[in-house]
């Protein structure tokens, strides 16, 4: 079992210049940092004894055979993305709730991203979990609000 931490973060100002369509035209600069309150991603391999094959726990339980099925949209496209084949358990649990506008979504992002390198057995750097995670919810889930870009950002931290 593998078990992230991830931090989430305050941002003083600057936000949303550090989203690519501002920040190419006009620049841009973020003053964030974290705090000490954190985002728990629990992930095992999943036996094959079970009806399910993926068992996602968050606010709700989801219990399904094909990833195309999970309805948390990071979850799915973070395990689309990783071309997850084995069958995964996945719990979350957070310091804070959904929404509180300390990037807690992004938090998820990026535990689950590297909980899922872990369980391969990957060593990967803060750099790479940052440009996967931006990935993942600009082109993949398509993200359209305000929130710090951690690649953006010298003061951001894993």
């Amino acid at each position: 079992m593998i078990i992230t931490r991830t931090p989430y973060r305050i941002s003083f100002f600057g936000g949303g210049t550090d989203y690519p369509p501002w920040f190419r035209q006009h620049g841009g600069a973020v003053l964030a940092t974290t705090i000490d309150k954190y985002c728990y991603i629990s992930c095992r391999k999943l036996p094959p004894f079970f009806e399910h094959k993926h068992r996602i726990v968050y606010s709700h339980i989801e219990n399904v055979q094909e990833i195309a099925e999970v309805k948390h949209p990071a979850v799915r496209a973070v395990l689309q993305w990783a071309n997850v084949t084995e069958g995964l358990e996945i719990h979350h649990d957070g310091d804070l709730p959904a929404r509180s506008g300390l990037g807690s979504s992004s938090s998820f992002t990026v535990g689950l991203v590297h909980a899922l390198y872990a369980l391969r057995g990957q060593m990967t750097n803060k750099e790479q979990l940052a440009s996967d995670a931006i990935h993942i919810e600009q082109q993949l889930i398509g993200e359209k609000r305000r929130f710090s870009r951690p690649g953006f950002c010298r003061f951001w931290r894993l």
